[in-house]
């Protein structure tokens, strides 16, 4: 997520801009490219219950006019992760 949040900020920021100062909103996703495991070594209990899993996170940005008209930029997010 920290890796492409500048990018959605700009995007929607800018967006905003080109919509006159009326709200906006676009979906985003962040996925990890590949799965991970659970080490035994200290997490014995997600190494047998899990093994194995993939993850992302998926949300919504928005920007919307604050009291002065300028764009105010929020990200609203979901974790999600399943056993492979």
């Amino acid at each position: 997520m920290r890796l492409n949040q500048d990018g959605w900020r700009k995007r929607a920021v800018e967006e905003f801009k080109k919509n006159g100062g009326k709200p906006v909103a676009f979906p985003v996703e962040a996925k990890q490219p590949e799965g991970f495991y659970f080490t035994q070594k200290g997490n014995e209990n997600w190494f047998y219950a899990v093994g194995g899993a993939n993850s992302n996170v998926t949300g919504v940005v928005t920007a919307v006019p604050d009291a002065d008209g300028n764009p105010k930029v929020s990200l609203d997010y979901q974790a999600n992760v399943w056993d492979r």
